[in-house]
């Protein structure tokens, strides 16, 4: 169930940033400057790179959900979940962490509770699963 909290969060946050129109609110707060005010290629820019990290969300967020929803090794899935989900939030955490110092109220709470709740998850399935890390997957 923690999974699919995670793999909805990372869906739907992937889709307010591969559709935007603009700056997201807290990227004006941070750069005290409206979209309008940005030169058109540093608006491209901007885009693109949101759109890059919206196509990621979208990614992780659909590899959650099927990795663990669906028929693989339950051995492969219970090791790869993990790494996956914390390679994208601690990713997310450290960007957002970089910028805290500016004026704008950056999410970086969100990323920080996805990370504790794949912990949350992980351990729980080698709990319950009784498994090791050194449970035969190969990658």
């Amino acid at each position: 169930m923690i999974y699919v909290i995670t793999s909805i969060a990372a869906f739907a946050t992937g889709l307010i940033y591969l559709f935007p129109s603009g700056f997201i609110p807290y990227h004006k707060e941070i750069t005290t400057r409206s979209w309008n005010d940005l030169s058109p290629p540093l608006q491209m820019l901007s885009l693109d790179l949101m759109k890059g990290i919206g196509a990621a969300l979208i990614g992780i967020g659909v590899a959650i959900h099927f990795l663990r929803y669906y028929p693989f090794s339950k051995k492969c899935v219970d090791l790869a979940l993990p790494i996956t989900g914390l390679i994208l939030y601690v990713s997310m955490l450290y960007i957002n962490i970089d910028v805290i110092e500016t004026s704008g109220s950056i999410p970086w709470y969100v990323f920080s509770l996805n990370i504790l709740l794949i912990i949350i998850a992980s351990a729980l399935s080698f709990y319950y699963h009784n498994k090791s890390i050194d449970s035969g997957c190969s990658f």
